[in-house]
């Protein structure tokens, strides 16, 4: 952890070191392929998500990790997100017959806020049982800003990647 950083450990700002990202996703990725398969084989799509700012130094780590692993990364689908939880944004539906008073957006609703963000309403309005009854939850959700964070161009050349290399932000979300 980095200067004043180091004094928000456990908060969503802190700010992990190259190393330890680097080792995080390295020991991570080795554990799962000791104990999640059979075979031994590596992962090939890889995610690391980050509730908070997602930091260059944490991108370089990940893509660090990954490779003292994997040796080449040509093969991979990435991805690095960074969600976010406290912000000012809700999402509303539409009003529905004669109800004004419950404009619930259904859960999973996702509203694009820019090319890389996505407002994702993890609570709301679901649907239950055969009779088509619905369940419009507790107020309105405040939704997740699910960010996909691209590596600049100069470090996705130095590990020898494209932005096909990487999920959209769709996908992410999804």
């Amino acid at each position: 952890f980095y200067e004043p950083q180091k004094y928000l450990q456990g908060t969503s700002s802190f700010k992990i070191s190259k190393n330890l990202t680097q080792e995080i996703i390295y020991n991570a990725l080795r554990l799962y392929q000791q104990q999640q398969t059979k075979t031994g084989e590596t992962a090939h799509n890889i995610v690391l998500h980050k509730l908070g700012p997602v930091y260059e130094c944490e991108v370089v780590g990940f893509l660090e990790g990954v490779r003292q692993l994997l040796g080449t990364m040509e093969n991979c689908r990435l991805g690095i997100v960074q969600i976010e939880q406290d912000h000012q944004i809700k999402l509303y539906g539409s009003e529905t017959g004669t109800s004004k008073t419950n404009r619930n957006v259904s859960r999973g609703l996702g509203v694009l806020m820019g090319s890389n963000t996505i407002a994702l309403a993890s609570t709301g309005c679901v649907s239950r049982g055969s009779k088509g009854m619905s369940y419009f939850g507790i107020g309105t959700p405040q939704p997740l800003l699910i960010t996909s964070i691209m590596p600049p161009s100069n470090l996705l050349q130095q590990y020898g990647l494209t932005t096909n290399n990487f999920y959209n932000t769709e996908s992410l979300t999804r």
